[in-house]
């Protein structure tokens, strides 16, 4: 007969496999056919934080929108790029760009 497996007290199965969860500590509960029940505790570590930069190229005068920016990082692909909380793309480049901080 099977066992059945509770996560945090919410999601259940008969696996006892979870996927998607999320960093940090949980129970998982199980109870057989019989009534009888157990716990045991897991603590999913977070994965390392990714990093990157930014490498801007100067418009060429002043109120011009033609510099552009050149991001990259060392996440995993694909990685989405996300310019002044608008513009987004995958490959990090960005044109027609306006002077300025971004």
């Amino acid at each position: 007969a099977p066992v059945t497996y509770i996560l945090d007290g919410g999601t259940s199965n008969t696996t006892g496999i979870f996927t998607g969860v999320a960093a940090g500590a949980h129970t998982v509960t199980f109870t057989d056919n019989n009534g009888c029940t157990g716990a045991a505790s897991a603590t999913v570590t977070s994965g390392a934080a990714i990093t990157g930069t930014a490498t801007p190229t100067a418009t060429s005068c002043n109120n011009a929108t033609d510099g552009t920016i050149t991001a990259t990082s060392n996440g995993g692909t694909p990685v989405t790029y996300v310019l002044d909380g608008g513009t987004s793309n995958t490959t990090g480049i960005f044109t027609g760009v306006a002077a300025g901080p971004h």
